[in-house]
């Protein structure tokens, strides 16, 4: 041929057509089926790069079932399955180097559709994803096992958790709710393996915003439970602070304690209104609730000071 190129096989009217070989002086090498001087049928081509593709063919390109490899210790490649007009498509098995296997739906040369792809960590948790792909990343609805042994189960976007979904940490601690970009974020309800519980607002995987938090056995706050605004991550702003041993604050809070404007109630009634400073009382006046079948003479400031005394 003018171009250099040399093809050896069958020949019709002047077309390739039956079984031959083409080797160009420069591109990609096919040896096999030809119809009306196109590859068709079964062949293996092998191209500019080193890959090879065998299998099926049609107007010139691979089409049906078939596989292409590629040998390289780092780009390596490899994958079997259906082909639609030179790509990838329909059921196939794709291998990488460094330990990628995706085993699943293709479509127009990425992977699209329902599949499963794993990540093999020597000495480590495989990590698995099972579920929907659009343009080669997870998205959709699918579940996935982390290398730490995490895993989480819900809605994805772009390879990350994106949406609504529940994230199970191997030391046990779960969160369910709403995700962005892999990071929790909106509304969700978060629960320890110390028993603590907490249900509202977060951002950017930080508690802000609205709350409630119980402390479960484990916590050195067991029984305690806050309503009320937080930001990075603790009690800040308004809320109420109820003790386990009955004992109310109503009021705002930094860090978790008392501070600045609040009333403290005690479970027989009593009450505190005043001002604190980082859980301290600095002006606090002594109030008394009506209590049916206990007397409620008034009482004096230096007992009431010594009744707050002994319960402090």
């Amino acid at each position: 041929m003018e171009d250099g190129s040399v093809y050896v096989g069958d020949m019709v009217d002047g077309k390739r057509h039956g079984t031959g070989s083409f080797l160009p002086l420069e591109g990609d090498r096919y040896i096999g089926e030809w119809a009306n001087d196109k590859e068709e049928g079964n062949g293996r081509r092998i191209y500019k790069d080193s890959s090879i593709y065998e299998g099926d063919f049609k107007n010139g390109e691979p089409d049906g079932e078939g596989k292409l490899t590629y040998s390289h210790p780092v780009l390596g490649y490899s994958y079997a399955g259906g082909f639609k007009a030179g790509k990838q498509s329909g059921r196939g098995r794709e291998e990488r180097s460094q330990g990628i296997v995706y085993e699943g739906e293709f479509l127009d040369g990425k992977r699209n559709g329902k599949g499963t792809l794993t990540r093999k960590n020597p000495g480590k948790q495989d990590a698995k994803y099972v579920g929907e792909f659009v343009n080669g990343l997870p998205q959709g609805t699918g579940s996935m096992i982390f290398e730490d042994s995490s895993t989480y189960r819900g809605a994805f976007q772009k390879g990350l958790p994106h949406g609504i979904g529940q994230k199970t940490l191997a030391n046990g601690d779960t969160y369910n709710g709403s995700w962005v970009r892999g990071i929790k974020h909106g509304k969700g309800v978060l629960v320890t393996t110390s028993g603590d519980r907490y249900e509202g607002d977060f951002n950017q995987d930080i508690r802000t915003g609205q709350g409630m938090m119980t402390f479960g056995k484990d916590s050195p706050f067991n029984g305690d439970k806050y309503e009320g605004e937080f930001s990075n991550g603790k009690p800040n702003g308004k809320g109420t602070y109820t003790k386990a041993n009955g004992v109310i604050y109503k009021g705002t809070l930094k860090n978790g304690v008392p501070h600045g404007d609040g009333m403290l109630t005690s479970p027989d009634g009593e009450t505190k209104k005043g001002s604190w400073e980082e859980g301290k009382e600095i002006k606090v006046q002594n109030e008394s609730k009506v209590i049916p079948g206990k007397s409620n003479e008034p009482t004096s400031d230096k007992t009431a000071e010594k009744t707050q005394g002994e319960k402090n």
